[in-house]
């Protein structure tokens, strides 16, 4: 009897050794049958990519056999040595970068607001009229330009700085009713008379072109 209780944990622990064996040659037996299956996973991928690589291959072939008047293994060598040298400046490249476009997405709001709020003012100027005026003035300068020679303007910055000049002399001036006939003896001085003449009516035909359109109008009415 004692044997008999003697052997009776033996058996037992030799069962839970059988067990605990054959579940680790399920677990190695499942293992085998999932690397089988990746196995035959890439061996299908392997066969359908054959001839894409293949073909990617040969492409490769044909233009390195076209740019070898122009660029050598060495160099090509030589450009990877200096991209590899360069990682670390790349990668500080690439760190700015990143911070300028979150800067940009940032100020992208306000971005927007500025550029709505300057089509608006520019509208507003527009119906106001500043680009018509702009534009006037511009071919009135074009008019200037090409009918004044620059001697013109030299001519009349001599004439003007002799005038201030006579004028902050005053007593210089002869303002008596027979200095002023005398002066209008001078050709010159007629001349200048003719121009101004010339001047204050070209003046008035256009306050009189500006009193019609505003006769044209429906002006409000007054206040009463």
């Amino acid at each position: 009897m004692a044997t008999t209780a003697t052997q009776a944990p033996t058996l037992e622990a030799l069962h839970a050794k059988m067990d605990a064996l054959a579940e680790q040659i399920g677990f190695l037996a499942r293992e085998m049958e999932d690397i089988r299956r990746q196995r035959e996973v890439w061996t299908d991928l392997s066969r359908d990519l054959s001839p894409v690589l293949e073909s990617i291959y040969l492409l490769a072939v044909e233009h390195l056999d076209e740019m070898s008047p122009y660029v050598q293994i060495e160099d090509l060598l030589r450009f990877g040595l200096r991209f590899l040298r360069s990682a670390r400046l790349l990668e500080r490249v690439l760190q700015e970068l990143e911070t300028l476009y979150d800067m940009a997405r940032d100020l992208s709001p306000v971005a927007h607001d500025a550029f709505v709020l300057t089509v608006q003012k520019l509208d507003e100027m527009e119906k106001k009229g500043y680009f018509a005026l702009l534009r006037e003035l511009a071919q009135t300068l074009d008019q200037l330009v090409s009918h004044v020679q620059p001697e013109d303007v030299q001519h009349l910055r001599q004439a003007l700085v002799q005038v201030l000049d006579q004028a902050r002399q005053e007593e210089g001036l002869d303002t008596s009713l027979l200095g002023l006939m005398r002066l209008m003896r001078d050709s010159d001085v007629r001349r200048g008379l003719a121009l101004g003449l010339h001047l204050l009516r070209a003046l008035g035909q256009w306050a009189a072109v500006r009193e019609t359109k505003v006769e044209g109008r429906s002006l409000p009415a007054p206040n009463p």
